[in-house]
Parts: structure tokens; C-alpha cells; sequence
């Protein structure tokens, strides 16, 4: 019964040692530090979404060309 008492008297405060980590700003900086070319293309890759049939991971023949627009934007 002690043993069980000495893990829970070590294990219990542990969880409060760690906390919650800090917000730190991103490698990218500020949304406002961005050029217009910048944002045009983050728009432009946010927009238009792919839908998928039910339990289906097959890209669907409409959606193929913004696919491709949008990788090459990533590139």
C-alpha cells in the first residue's frame, strides 16, 4: 500500500509541471509583413474546395486542374 501511495505522490503532480507551452509567432511572420503576391496566393490555394464521394479517396476529374494550380502555387 505505500509503494501505491509514493507512485501516486509522484505521478499525480507531474501533469502540473508542464503547463501549457507558450504562443510563439510562426517562421512567416506577421499576415500584415506579407506581399500582395503573398496573400494572392495563400487566397488562391485556401479557395475552392475538393469534395470526395462517401468512403472514397478518388480525385474526381473536375477537381484535377485546381489541384495541380494549387500545388504549383505551393511549389
Amino acid at each position: 500500500m505505500k509503494r501505491y501511495a509514493l507512485i501516486l505522490a509522484l505521478v499525480i503532480p507531474l501533469p502540473a509541471g508542464f503547463g501549457c507551452a507558450k504562443k510563439t509567432q510562426d517562421a512567416t511572420g506577421d499576415v500584415d509583413d506579407m506581399s500582395p503576391e503573398m496573400r494572392a496566393a495563400i487566397q488562391q490555394i485556401t479557395d475552392g474546395r475538393v469534395l470526395f464521394a462517401f468512403d472514397k479517396f478518388d480525385i474526381q476529374p473536375q477537381y484535377k486542374d485546381m489541384l495541380t494550380a494549387k500545388a504549383e502555387l505551393m511549389k
